[in-house]
Parts: C-alpha cells; structure tokens; sequence
C-alpha cells in the first residue's frame, strides 16, 4: 500500500523542477530512511507538489489519479476516473472534499514511520 501511495503522490508532481526532481526518485526509497524528520519532510514535499495551485488544499482536480490496473486494499481494481476520489477520501479526516497538510500528515506519517521499523 505505502509504495502505491508513493508512487500515485509523486506522479503528482507538476511540470518544472519539481516534477524532474520526482521523477528521478524511486518511489519505494524515497521514503526510506531512519530519520523521522526527514520523513516528515518528504511527505510534506510530497503535499506541496500535490497542490499545484498553492492554496494549501489538495482537491479533485489535483488528487493524483491511479496507475493503470491499480487496486485499492481489498484487491479491486480501481478506475482511473474514480481513483483521485478514493484518493481524497482516504485522507480526507473533516469530511470537506479535500486533503490539507494537517490530514495528509496525519495519514500518511504514522504509515511511513512504521514502514521505516520506527
């Protein structure tokens, strides 16, 4: 699940320096590492290049959208028209439609923390 997350959160990434950046880190390591801060931080990378508009909200129109034959974690595949949805209402904790930093931090750091052994 986490390398799916990986993955989907920096194929989010925009065009520019930001996207070549992404596109040359592995997903599975790039959130590898012992060092809880700098997990931290690269989830937060990883927010800030989801939110291609800058308002601090990651909604619909940014929310990655599945890879091809994707599946969700009881081994259905997801469509691709439907994934960025899932992918909001996964994290989405106030029920708003869409993602801040404080939910994608709260979903998403615990799982790579333990991922890590930490």
């Amino acid at each position: 699940m986490l390398h799916v997350l990986a993955t989907v959160l920096l194929a989010a990434a925009p065009d520019g320096a930001n996207a070549t950046q992404a596109a040359s880190i592995q997903p599975a390591s790039f959130f590898a590492s012992k060092d809880p801060t700098e997990i931290e931080r690269r989830v937060r990378s990883s927010f800030d290049m989801t939110d291609r508009n800058g308002d601090g909200f990651i909604d619909l129109n940014e929310a990655p959208i599945a890879e091809r034959g994707q599946q969700d974690s009881n081994g259905v595949r997801v469509p691709a028209e439907a994934s960025n949805a899932l992918w909001i209402r996964l994290m989405d904790a106030n029920g708003d439609s869409r993602v801040d930093w404080s939910e994608m931090r709260a979903y998403l750091l615990p799982r790579y923390l333990q991922a890590n052994g930490l």
